[in-house]
């Protein structure tokens, strides 16, 4: 009745498992190379300070002040333009 026969009912993967295992025991499977040493450079090095450098030349380009629902396009063009270059010559 209650206690009969209990099948599993999920398959397992093979491919999912070693990974799983490899993820778990990384310690004993990971090895500096040319390799792994120069993704670790691209990914914690390179790509963070282009990031930086881009936002970094962007500063003061764009007008990020939010404009009232009663102005128009022809008020946003009378606003003081030296507030927009201010931040850029900083």
């Amino acid at each position: 009745m209650a206690g009969g026969d209990h099948k599993p009912t999920l398959l397992k993967d093979p491919a999912i498992e070693q990974w799983l295992y490899l993820r778990a025991n990384y310690k004993q499977h990971f090895k500096f190379t040319r390799k792994t040493v120069t993704i670790g450079i691209i990914f914690c090095g390179l790509i963070p300070y282009g990031v930086y450098t881009m936002s970094k030349r962007q500063r003061g380009k764009y007008i990020l002040e939010p404009s009232l629902r009663e102005s128009s396009v022809s008020d946003l063009a009378k606003l003081d333009k030296s507030k927009w270059t201010s931040h850029a010559e900083n």
